[in-house]
């Protein structure tokens, strides 16, 4: 997200369409960015690429979907969704772990998730706030 501007990331309200563009070019140029510098292995380059793709195949930069997604970026979007609902935004409050997983639930229901890995996080999460 370094590569997208403080008055994009820090907007109160709804994004335009140019907006949002701009935002979903930060996984590719992350990408670039860090595989310029030589010092990333390919598993943390294809996380920061892919980490926004959906297993319905309604994510981004490419739209794949299912197990073509590298299983190391599905986990990835798991674990960045669930720290986006926890975490205070500047357009909302943080939601509790509960609401976050309530709201993660329905989300791999409809597919965005791999639900066997969806399952297999909320279990760990849960233990660990045990």
């Amino acid at each position: 997200m370094i590569f997208i501007s403080g008055e994009i990331v820090d907007k109160p309200d709804a994004l335009s369409d140019v907006e949002y563009y701009k935002v979903k070019q930060h996984t590719q140029k992350g990408y670039e960015f860090l595989k310029q510098t030589g010092q990333f292995n390919e598993v943390a380059l294809t996380i920061v690429r892919h980490h926004h793709e959906r297993y319905d195949g309604n994510g981004y930069p490419t739209g794949i979907r299912g197990d073509a997604i590298p299983r190391s970026a599905q986990l990835s979007a798991i674990c960045d969704v669930y720290s986006a609902l926890v975490t205070d935004r500047v357009y909302r409050k943080a939601s509790s772990h509960a609401d976050a997983f309530k709201l993660m639930r329905e989300e791999s229901k409809g597919g965005s998730f791999n639900e066997e890995l969806f399952k297999r996080f909320e279990e760990i999460m849960n233990a660990a706030r045990s």
